[in-house]
């Protein structure tokens, strides 16, 4: 077995201000230093970053039992609880197994005509011409659709200020998952504690009133908790707030992602909308999209290689434990660098530029590519995250051609990959 190669640094601090100082680039630029796997001085810490494919085989699925979540989740835990994205406990399989015929099977019709009609919507009151500030029109239409889908509820029916306070969020949690607030037990009352708390105050009310007044649609997340007995109202708030926050501020990043992309490259958005006139996306055949309209779901799939809402991720071992070609020791805590391990030059070509047609044929090596996370873990809410970004892609390009406007995407590396400023375009009615 090979010897993980470790960063020195500076006495105490190791190589926490260079990370910080540029936590996208400086993993990447360690790799070519020291190679696919090495570990990064960090005190209390010391994580061991994975850019190896036979070595994340292992973490994410040949080993996955001997893994935990990474101490970077109880920041998550903070906000979201228990539910399926932080649950490391023996519910975390029963619940999954609950809540997987409603993303998978019977609530996916109902969810691809939420999301038609709420595209419908916003495309027809966009004007014959105009430039869109993608920020808050995009939140809010992928707030909708998932206010609508998981309480069947209108978004101006909630009592709260959703996109501020996850913005909100997005900006503390980072903050509090940072060295050397990371140390500071919760109770402690910083100013950064109480501002969570007050956030979480907001959105815990806004559930329970969720709960108390329940309208779902059948077959929904909600309705599924409803008429399912077991589960206290912890377990269903944790759940409904994951799914709701994931569920709309994830799949708006990639969503604003997209359409600066296709308006900086005419070229492939003239090709798209060929592609996108000559098939419509028909719900009965949602299974069969990804073939129907192979570059729709290839451009998807390029923007999430470049901007990868969840772009890290974050195990522990619990044992010590040989990964690929590598010793780690138990309590070892491995990052899965998503950002960079997207932009790994030994394996993606011109790594840093737009080229969907790279997944137009099967990858290499499906590990290399992991928006999604992997394994038995993978993301549960995948599949409708993909139908809802073709649903609404497919509707924008083929009523309006996109140009650009401020659309240079400067991520921010947040809780999760965010546009770093705003994003705008300029639609023109077709």
């Amino acid at each position: 077995m090979t010897q993980i190669p470790v960063k020195s640094g500076m006495p105490l601090l190791g190589n926490v201000i260079p990370f910080v100082r540029d936590l996208l680039h400086y993993p990447i630029q360690l790799y070519h230093e020291l190679g696919p796997v090495y570990r990064m001085a960090i005190p209390t810490y010391n994580p061991v970053f994975v850019f190896d494919g036979d070595a994340l085989r292992d973490i994410f699925e040949k080993q996955h039992r001997w893994f935990k979540k990474s101490p970077d989740y109880t920041t998550l835990k903070i906000t979201l609880g228990n539910g399926l994205l932080t649950n490391d406990g023996p519910t975390w399989k029963p619940m999954r197994q609950l809540i997987q015929p409603v993303v998978f099977d019977l609530g996916i019709q109902t969810f691809i005509r939420i999301t038609t009609d709420h595209i419908t919507r916003w495309t027809d009151s966009m004007p014959l011409e105009g430039t869109i500030d993608l920020h808050p029109s995009i939140k809010r239409l992928t707030l909708s659709i998932a206010t609508e889908a998981f309480f069947g509820s209108s978004v101006d029916q909630m009592g709260i200020n959703m996109p501020q306070l996850v913005d909100s969020l997005n900006q503390l949690g980072a903050a509090k998952m940072r060295f050397p607030r990371h140390l500071i037990p919760y109770w402690v009352p910083t100013p950064l504690h109480i501002k969570l708390r007050s956030i979480i105050r907001k959105m815990d009310g806004e559930i329970d009133r969720h709960l108390a007044n329940p309208a779902p649609e059948p077959g929904s997340l909600l309705d599924v908790f409803l008429n399912h007995p077991g589960l206290s109202n912890r377990e269903k708030r944790d759940e409904l707030i994951t799914f709701l926050i994931a569920g709309y501020e994830t799949t708006a990043n990639a969503i604003m992602c997209v359409l600066a992309l296709l308006a900086n490259h005419p070229t492939i958005q003239a090709q798209l909308r060929d592609e996108i006139n000559a098939h419509g996306l028909d719900p009965a055949t949602f299974k069969s999209w990804r073939h129907q309209l192979p570059l729709l779901f290839a451009v998807i799939q390029e923007a999430l290689r470049l901007y990868p809402p969840a772009w890290m991720m974050g195990r522990q071992a619990t044992a010590d434990l040989g990964i690929g070609r590598y010793d780690i020791p138990k309590g070892s805590n491995v990052i899965v660098d998503v950002y960079a391990l997207h932009r790994i030059p030994d394996y993606w070509s011109d790594p840093n530029d737009f080229k969907p047609e790279r997944f137009m044929t099967p990858l290499a090596d499906k590990m290399m590519y992991l928006p999604f996370g992997g394994g038995p873990r993978v993301c549960i809410g995948q599949q409708m995250a993909l139908i809802e970004l073709a649903t609404i892609i497919h509707a924008v390009v083929r009523q309006f051609d996109i140009f650009p406007a401020q659309s240079t995407i400067r991520p921010a590396p947040m809780v999760t990959l965010t546009p770093g400023r705003p994003l705008s375009i300029t639609l023109v009615r077709r």
